[in-house]
């Protein structure tokens, strides 16, 4: 697979998945039995499948219908992309026992993903504040 298509890859995910909640993209995206390794979770290795990302997109979107993913920087080869990307908007919704608290948020995430046969195999998330962590963190603060 190219290193562009790569890319292309990453971007539909984000910029096109939590960003615009274009969640149809993501069994084309996903291998359906990828591994994530959360630094944020006690389990740190969970394996997904693409219905699992969609069900999560939604759930954050449901919450925070303004929400925008931007690609900041974004490395790529062969099989593999490295990327940091910013997501920002406001907190509107219910997010599972999380009420809404209407403050707006941004925040910068860095993700490795390791592609296979044009598919997203494994991620890599190392960063200590993940999108669950947001979340809580946004219900404890004034």
């Amino acid at each position: 697979m190219s290193i562009q298509r790569n890319k292309e890859l990453v971007h539909r995910w984000h910029v096109d998945g939590w960003g615009k909640g274009d969640i149809g993209a993501m069994d084309e995206v996903f291998a359906p039995d990828h591994v994530v390794h959360w630094n944020e979770m006690e389990s740190k290795d969970q394996q997904r499948t693409p219905a699992q990302v969609k069900n999560m997109i939604v759930r954050f979107r449901e919450a925070i219908p303004d929400l925008s993913a931007k690609i900041d920087d974004i490395v790529a080869t062969d099989n593999k992309v490295a990327f940091q990307v910013t997501y920002e908007g406001t907190h509107t919704g219910q997010f599972g026992d999380i009420p809404a608290s209407n403050k707006h948020f941004k925040w910068t995430d860095m993700i490795i993903a390791h592609i296979e046969n044009g598919k997203v195999i494994e991620l890599t998330v190392p960063s200590r504040c993940g999108p669950f962590d947001v979340m809580k963190r946004l219900a404890e603060t004034d």
